[in-house]
């Protein structure tokens, strides 16, 4: 019997969805998020006889001319039976719908950047097999796509590794940021619901300083409603007195030191040894001298105790931890403290048996300029290019006058 394309329950959705695990795109706690934020949902599947053999979700969106509809994180591939049934009758469902257009962003790769810095194009006959449905392949480039799934990301594969032995594959440079970030009193623990505004203050911060969007508390706030324990909200502090009695008990520990040289020095002054110790411990004596000033400065300056200095936003999904959304305050960037929280996350993902960290969105320039991906990168994983954006014009006369009307408003 022929397979046949129809609108299923959201029940249905989430059975299929908790066991065809693929992306958090694609999960009932995504359609509620995105349902709470104003759009409407679909679930659209494939069924043989009464077995529902493939679902999807889709979102419908408003526009001044009939509406948008996007699906994210689409898993068949083109070289199915389904993807024949399926795009045909998606395309069809749309049009009834009133829809002025669809998005399709597939859960393909398209690029991957292997250790040389070569860029190996993959999954070509896929953007063929779009288009002779009558979809444009959405070539955007560097940078960010135009849906809410970036072009560009950084991954880990995590197979093989477990929380002990997980910072031996990173980079030199983060290990040693870890290592440095250690030396601060920095702890991390997961916020409450009623703490989000904390993590909300540290994120538009960022945004601001970096010029890039930020959501609102009320969807940080939704967010961690609907995915309970599967969203964890980050927080990284510094306890002040405890990092200032830290630093003095070793300053402390450093005078000992000094004072035994200065005793030999002052048998034999000409010690090219004791010259050559006493200057390096001088040294490390004055570097802990002006963290004390520094911190004691922090300390008047935040009038508390323990202060705030980043934040990141992690999602536990079966195939994958993903990266979400962090923040770091601008005075406290030298502290290393992200590296700290991305190490946690890491070990926290191998404790779950979640084979992928995904660490979300690069640039896609490789020429240096990327900070975010010279961060990423101290992890030791691999840049990878989504499929990226299918766009298909379900009705183009009013898709001309929508795109008139928004270059005017836009003016």
């Amino acid at each position: 019997m022929s397979k046949i394309f129809t609108e299923i329950t959201s029940e249905d959705f989430a059975r299929y969805a908790q066991n065809h695990p693929t992306s958090f795109q694609q999960t009932s706690e995504m359609a509620a998020l995105k349902e709470a934020n104003g759009h409407e949902l679909y679930y659209l599947g494939l069924k043989n006889d009464q077995e529902l053999t493939f679902a999807c979700l889709v979102t419908r969106t408003k526009l001044r001319i009939g509406y948008k509809f996007l699906l994210e994180d689409l898993v068949l591939s083109n070289n199915t039976n389904d993807f024949a049934i399926f795009m045909p009758a998606l395309i069809d469902f749309v049009k009834k719908h009133q829809g002025l257009y669809l998005q399709v962003s597939p859960i393909l790769l398209q690029t991957q950047r292997l250790n040389d810095g070569t860029l190996e194009p993959l999954n070509q006959n896929y953007i063929q097999a779009m288009e002779e449905l009558g979809f444009s392949h959405d070539e955007t480039g560097p940078g960010h796509a135009s849906t809410s799934s970036p072009n560009w990301i950084y991954i880990k594969k995590l197979t093989g590794l477990n929380p002990e032995n997980v910072s031996e594959s990173y980079q030199k440079e983060g290990r040693y940021s870890i290592k440095k970030a250690k030396n601060f009193h920095i702890s991390l623990r997961a916020l409450t619901s009623d703490e989000l505004e904390q993590f909300k203050a540290i994120t538009a911060e960022t945004s601001q300083r970096l010029d890039f969007p930020d959501k609102d508390l009320s969807y940080y706030q939704e967010l961690y409603r609907i995915y309970g324990d599967d969203a964890r909200f980050i927080l990284a502090e510094l306890d002040i007195p405890a990092y200032l009695d830290s630093l003095a008990a070793q300053e402390s520990k450093l005078q000992d030191q000094l004072k035994k040289i200065e005793a030999k020095l002052a048998e034999n002054p000409n010690s090219k040894k004791k010259n050559n110790q006493h200057r390096e411990v001088s040294s490390e004596i004055a570097s802990f001298v002006k963290r004390q000033e520094e911190a004691k400065t922090w300390l008047e300056e935040e009038q508390k105790d323990v202060i705030p200095l980043a934040c990141g936003l992690y999602i536990f999904h079966p195939n994958e931890t993903i990266y979400l959304f962090s923040g770091t305050r601008e005075k406290y960037k030298h502290l290393y403290t992200p590296y700290l929280i991305q190490d946690a996350m890491i070990k926290e993902s191998l404790r779950r048996n979640i084979p992928l960290f995904n660490f979300y969105g690069i640039s896609g320039e490789f020429d240096g300029s990327d900070g975010v991906l010279r961060f990423k990168e101290a992890f030791n994983g691999q840049a990878v290019e989504k499929m990226g954006t299918f766009t298909y014009i379900t009705a183009p006369h009013k898709y001309r006058l929508y795109t008139t009307f928004k270059k005017i408003l836009n003016r």
